[in-house]
């Protein structure tokens, strides 16, 4: 786990707010359809969010909601996820996203925080 600097984390939602902005299709939500417990997407049926509705969220992001950065633990992918979060008024609640971008943003999880998160920049 790593804290990165606001400078670099500006500059990661800059470029994902200009990658998503460009074209919606520069956006990955990862759900593990046959995972009866993939959260992002029991997230999704519970609130009835949908794709448009995350892209929402993800573009308010700033460098208040920034949590921390950690290396991609899946072994078939190498790199960094950035963690953030963000209350989302109108269902009341804090969101846990984790985000990861190569070509595209790849949004790992979206759903519900489990523990505190903690932002070094708020």
């Amino acid at each position: 786990m790593v804290k990165k600097s606001r400078a670099e984390v500006g500059k990661f939602l800059d470029k994902l707010k200009e990658l998503i902005s460009e074209d919606e299709s520069n956006i990955q939500i990862v759900e593990k359809s046959r995972d009866k417990t993939d959260k992002t997407k029991a997230f999704r049926l519970e609130t009835g969010y949908n794709k448009s509705d995350i892209i929402n969220e993800l573009l308010k992001l700033d460098i208040c909601n920034y949590s921390y950065t950690d290396k991609d633990r899946n072994p078939k992918f190498s790199g960094e996820v950035w963690i953030f979060g963000s209350y989302i008024e109108e269902i009341r609640i804090e969101a846990y996203i984790k985000l990861k971008k190569r070509k595209k943003v790849i949004c790992l999880s979206f759903h519900e925080k489990e523990y505190e998160l903690f932002y070094p920049y708020l």
